[in-house]
């Protein structure tokens, strides 16, 4: 049986444990970025930094009555081009835009807020179904 001093063996886990942290954060880096409804439930991108991979929309200012009404409503959000997920506590959503959808195009940030800008209808008509509910 091989015998290490107890001080290689916390040394031999420490460096694997921290190895295998850096290659989960490397493999899963991804950029975040924070945007809010506006009044009329629009969501305009913010201007610093380039485009993300995730946005992510604080829901306490909807009003929503429970976490399972605001996690309904966040899921009525996506389509195609934009997928929406709320934590389990319906207390912030996740938007990230489907680039990969767009195939040979490019979009810069003017063209996902107009794209963003033509689905806020859609938006608002889910919130003001939603808030009748409750």
């Amino acid at each position: 049986m091989l015998r290490l001093p107890l001080i290689s063996v916390f040394a031999l886990a420490s460096l694997t444990i921290s190895g295998l942290s850096m290659q989960a954060q490397t493999a899963t880096q991804e950029t975040v970025a924070d945007i809010a409804f506006g009044e009329d439930m629009t969501l305009v991108l913010p201007v610093e930094n380039g485009m993300a991979d995730v946005y992510v929309i604080e829901l306490a200012p909807l009003g929503f009555e429970n976490a399972d009404m605001a996690r309904r409503f966040v899921n009525s959000l996506s389509d195609n081009m934009v997928h929406f997920t709320a934590n389990e506590v319906g207390s912030i959503a996740e938007m990230r835009p489907q680039y990969q959808n767009l195939g040979d195009q490019e979009w810069d940030r003017n063209a996902w807020n107009a794209y963003l800008g033509k689905i806020q209808l859609r938006f608002q008509r889910n919130y003001e179904r939603y808030l009748d509910q409750q």
